[in-house]
């Protein structure tokens, strides 16, 4: 299919003196949306000056001999009856040259019908999993002030979650004493002073000692005696 409705313009600063091609049927032509197909003048006026000379032909014709002055005349003389078919296969036959030579005018500008996509960098956030951590730091955060409030309190001394000052607290020696040999056998500890309760008392020298929970019980009876006796 070609199409020949074209209008003149003169040349502005975007273009030169053209021929554009208007009302191209869009889909029987495949036109890109937006595009704009022209030709110069001055190639126009090129391509006139090539072809003037070839169709300005003759022929000479005596009984059955004919003589023809180029090939271009015998061309033509032989398309006398189907002229507007060999024009059209002539005018498709130079479409065809020039889109396959021809220059793009802005070879950087190219334009395409249909759905274009452009990688970009998204962040999805799933705010259901963003309260999770923020959750546990509330509870946490909760856990510790409650902790240190029941703590002070209850008069809890800060240090009884950990397990080294237990290096420097005494053991009392009526337990000593029951040790004996006891850590020279297996299990002789055990056997010793494994069934023995204790409990971690403040001495009067602020010393810590482990002392037998007997001996703490008996300790209280006798100092509530001797209380009850010096009342008397």
């Amino acid at each position: 299919m070609s199409w020949n409705t074209t209008r003149f313009e003169l040349g502005n600063s975007a273009h030169g003196d053209e021929y554009v091609f208007v009302d191209v049927p869009v889909e029987d032509m495949n036109v890109a949306p937006e595009s704009r197909y022209s030709i110069s003048k001055k190639a126009l006026a090129a391509l006139r000056r090539f072809v003037d000379p070839l169709v300005e032909t003759t022929y000479e014709k005596q009984y059955t001999i004919i003589n023809f002055s180029s090939d271009w005349a015998e061309g033509i003389y032989n398309a006398r009856e189907k002229l507007p078919e060999w024009i059209d296969r002539f005018s498709i036959s130079l479409t065809n040259e020039v889109r396959l030579h021809g220059e793009i005018r802005d070879k950087d500008r190219h334009r395409y019908t249909g759905r274009a996509y452009e990688m970009v960098q998204v962040i999805m956030v799933d705010w259901l999993w963003m309260l999770f951590p923020t959750g546990l730091i509330i509870i946490s955060i909760y856990y510790l002030s409650h902790t240190i409030i029941r703590g002070a309190r209850d008069g809890i001394s800060v240090w009884k979650s950990d397990s080294l000052p237990m290096l420097f607290c005494r053991i009392d020696a009526s337990i000593l004493a029951k040790v004996g040999d006891g850590m020279d056998v297996p299990n002789g500890l055990d056997v010793a002073v494994g069934n023995v309760n204790v409990c971690l008392l403040r001495e009067d020298d602020g010393d810590w000692v482990f002392k037998p929970i007997e001996s703490e019980s008996s300790s209280s009876s006798s100092s509530s005696s001797s209380s009850e006796s010096d009342s008397e």
